[in-house]
């Protein structure tokens, strides 16, 4: 039998999603994939945290939603054929709106990481106004999705 030596990379496809209630809320298709992209981030990071929650590991700067956003690396996985400059402005817009936040923080001792989470309530309330919902998102009025305890 006789091997190949050449090594075979498997590549992952990437996917980029145009949700129609992120469209319809910023009217934008450029800037409704990257608000996707930054709402699957902060789902991911809050999902990690609930079940990792005695995890000693973990970063205590990125509870809550709150993960690391290099714009390379955004970029990259928005697919969207723009310059940083572009990007940066479409970031912009987003946090403008109150749709995500952004903070400078400190991760394994680096200095000023600039962080990102989405206010989903934010969202939410937005999207309400226009007729749409977001899937799997349900509204709990003493406890809000970052884990503070609300007024009731």
């Amino acid at each position: 039998m006789v091997v190949d030596s050449k090594i075979q990379y498997i590549r992952f496809a990437r996917r980029a999603c145009l949700k129609e209630e992120f469209f319809a809320l910023t009217k934008n298709p450029a800037l409704a994939i990257l608000l996707n992209c930054i709402f699957i981030e902060s789902q991911g990071k809050i999902n990690r945290e609930n079940k990792d929650e005695e995890d000693n590991l973990t970063d205590k700067s990125l509870k809550d939603g709150w993960f690391i956003g290099q714009i390379n690396e955004l970029l990259n996985q928005t697919m969207l054929s723009v310059t940083e400059v572009s990007f940066n402005r479409y970031l912009t817009k987003l946090i403008n709106s109150g749709w995500v936040e952004k903070r400078k923080g400190y991760s394994n001792g680096l200095n000023n990481v600039v962080q990102y989470r989405c206010n989903i309530e934010k969202i939410q309330s937005d999207l309400k106004v226009l007729g749409y919902d977001l899937p799997d998102y349900k509204e709990d009025p003493c406890i809000s999705m970052r884990g503070t305890a609300k007024n009731v």
